[in-house]
């Protein structure tokens, strides 16, 4: 029920925008997809859903004109992410104070991480070198994670409380994705920024114990046998399911751990514990929801994050700069020339997205299956649209 409306909810945004953009009402613009009515190009024009039909040879003399370029000039066309990167932004190189970009996505892992995933060792040193840099003024955090490790969340935290008490503004902008671990980190922002389509929420924490010790014995009639100096030296062995003390010691230990988010969240959001337990219970909302429910603060895109850290860090003139730090390109090629500093993940990553974009999703699924050990606050369930 709860994916259903945020569905309705990521729709009805969707269907202001578009219809803003066309100079029409939702009400009028919801009509014409719900009937049908531009089923054809020349009725999507007739419905204002398009200015022309053109083939392509029409539109670029039309781009030409425009351009003031001449009959016989080409054209320079560049990909959306190109186009992103050339907005105008604040660069002045010139200036001493400084604000951080902490670009947060991917998986929260234990450990280093490679890139496109949260390291906890990566931030924390990252936020450490922050932390040191007394021309940084203020911290912008871009959250875009469906979390992941709830120990390796924890330390993040805890490493961006430090720089909060060191009185560095922490401003957090949400991406598609802030949720679970994604917002445990988040959420001791002075303020937290979100999309009106971001998934966040999910406050919550499980954990995985496998067992093949039915399967082993059914199909391959193989069983195993322990010695063991007492009832729990051997841990959660996957060769054996869990006894009823064990399994209520992992029941009691992930409320544990849950209760401590939930305190997280409270602390950060200055909410009751008992308020943060109603509206948790791993449940995503919407950026709107999220706002109603004290969640988020407002709803703005990096940009605007980027405005607030600046007014909090009372500086008027300032240069952004991004973290974690990006290995220059010559480095990166001389590393993985000489074998060292490679990802064997990350380029089969790649090859997937290349080769076989469809089965990626099914790809990070197992890769986030793999590195799930212990506590997990992530979000269970990838949502695309």
């Amino acid at each position: 029920m709860q994916y259903k409306e945020f569905l309705a909810d990521f729709y009805d945004v969707f269907l202001e925008d578009l219809a803003k953009s066309r100079k029409m009402s939702s009400a009028e613009l919801r009509k014409v997809i719900n009937e049908g009515l531009a089923n054809t190009p020349e009725k999507a024009v007739e419905y204002g859903l398009f200015d022309k039909v053109l083939y392509r040879q029409e539109l670029i003399v039309q781009l030409r004109k425009k351009l003031g370029l001449d009959a016989d000039e080409d054209v320079k066309f560049v990909g959306i992410s190109q186009y992103d990167e050339a907005r105008p932004g604040k660069k002045n190189f010139s200036a001493d104070n400084k604000i951080a970009v902490l670009y947060a996505e991917g998986t929260v892992l234990d450990g280093q991480g490679a890139n496109g995933t949260i390291g906890d060792k990566r931030y924390v040193n990252a936020i450490e070198d922050i932390l040191e840099d007394d021309k940084i003024k203020a911290i912008v955090l871009r959250v875009n994670s469906g979390g992941g490790s709830a120990l390796a969340s924890e330390n993040i935290w805890y490493a961006l409380s430090k720089a909060k008490e060191a009185g560095k503004p922490l401003i957090v902008s949400m991406g598609d994705y802030a949720a679970s671990g994604g917002y445990y980190i988040a959420c001791m922002a002075d303020s937290i920024y979100a999309e009106p389509n971001t998934i966040t929420g999910s406050i919550g924490v499980f954990r995985m114990v496998p067992s093949i010790e039915k399967m082993m014995a059914n199909k391959l009639g193989i069983t195993m046998d322990s010695v063991k100096t007492g009832p729990f030296a051997l841990g959660l062995n996957v060769m054996q399911d869990m006894s009823e003390e064990e399994a209520r010691r992992a029941q009691v230990s992930t409320e544990e751990m849950y209760r401590l988010f939930i305190k997280r969240v409270a602390d950060g959001r200055k909410m009751k514990p008992e308020a943060v337990n109603e509206i948790a219970q791993g449940r995503v909302w919407s950026g709107v929801d999220a706002k109603k429910i004290g969640l988020v603060d407002k709803l703005g895109d990096l940009n605007a994050a980027i405005k607030s850290a600046a007014k909090l860090g009372k500086i008027k003139d300032y240069r952004t700069v991004i973290y974690p730090s990006i290995k220059d390109p010559m480095q990166q090629l001389l590393e993985e020339f000489l074998g060292e500093g490679s990802d064997d993940e990350a380029k089969m990553g790649k090859i997937m997205q290349k080769e076989f974009p469809e089965l990626v999703p099914a790809y990070e699924l197992y890769r986030q299956a793999k590195t799930s050990h212990g506590f997990q606050a992530r979000l269970q369930v990838v949502v695309p649209f």
